[in-house]
């Protein structure tokens, strides 16, 4: 009798646990998916500093630090990840050669400033909202004691009747 309890007592909170993981994925009731696209449109203008994201959360992907590039998307995987952003001059990059070769560890340790921004992906909002995409521009900003940071420059919120309001 007590094994048969343990039994089902471990059943409900295994389907009460499978519940909750599958959950995360649904898409809420009256809400619809909205595109968001995130870049930096200057990484060119530093040409001494190297942008790294860092991905760090529950799925990281098998290649969880990579270089920013100028105008390209900027992602976390899955979508609970989170993204730290780190400037790097590039000579200190080739001396330990190469991005193959830096840590998260590394990361934080040899850098001053980490930024931890939105990264392109999918998110749900209300279906009252007429809102398809949402596209941010971040660009690189060095202070006048020579630090750099990263600023949202501009946001593009397109709508289904493929009007847009550009806010800077």
């Amino acid at each position: 009798m007590k094994n048969n309890k343990l039994i089902h007592h471990t059943i409900i909170l295994l389907l009460v646990s499978i519940s909750f993981v599958f959950r995360a994925d649904i898409i809420p009731e009256n809400s619809h998916s909205v595109e968001r696209t995130v870049v930096i449109t200057n990484c060119n203008d530093f040409p001494d500093i190297q942008l790294i994201g860092c991905v760090s959360g529950v799925m990281p992907p098998n290649n969880p630090i990579y270089a920013i590039e100028e105008n390209q998307q900027i992602t976390s995987g899955y979508k609970f990840n989170s993204l730290y952003i780190f400037g790097i001059k590039r000579i200190t990059l080739e001396s330990i050669g190469g991005i193959d070769n830096i840590t998260e560890e590394y990361m934080y340790a040899n850098t001053t400033k980490v930024y931890k921004i939105l990264t392109s992906g999918i998110y749900y909002i209300n279906n009252s909202s007429s809102l398809s995409k949402d596209e941010l521009y971040y660009e690189i900003v060095e202070s006048l004691e020579g630090t750099f940071k990263v600023e949202l420059k501009k946001r593009v919120l397109t709508f289904d009747d493929d009007t847009k309001t550009i806010n800077y």
